[in-house]
C-alpha cells in the first residue's frame, strides 16, 4: 500500500524513528556526520521504490491479477 513501514527498511532505505523529539535528534545527529551513509540509504530507497512502486511494477502486479 506504500505506507512508511513498507517503504522504509530501518538503516537500509531510511530511518524509522519514534515520534519523540529525542528520537529525532538522535537519528538526525547520526546522519549529520554520516553523509556517505545518507547517500547510500537514498540510493537503496530509490531502488526499492522503482522495484516495488514504479508504474511498471504496479502494471505488472495488476496484469498478474487478470491472468489465470
Amino acid at each position: 500500500t506504500g505506507s512508511g513501514t513498507e517503504v522504509v527498511e530501518h538503516g537500509v532505505t531510511g530511518l524509522a524513528v519514534e515520534h519523540t523529539t529525542e528520537a529525532w535528534v538522535a537519528a538526525l545527529g547520526g546522519l549529520i556526520d554520516g553523509r556517505s551513509r545518507l547517500r547510500e540509504m537514498g540510493e537503496r530507497a530509490r531502488e526499492r521504490i522503482e522495484k516495488f512502486y514504479s508504474v511498471n511494477s504496479q502494471r505488472e502486479k495488476y496484469a498478474s491479477l487478470f491472468q489465470d
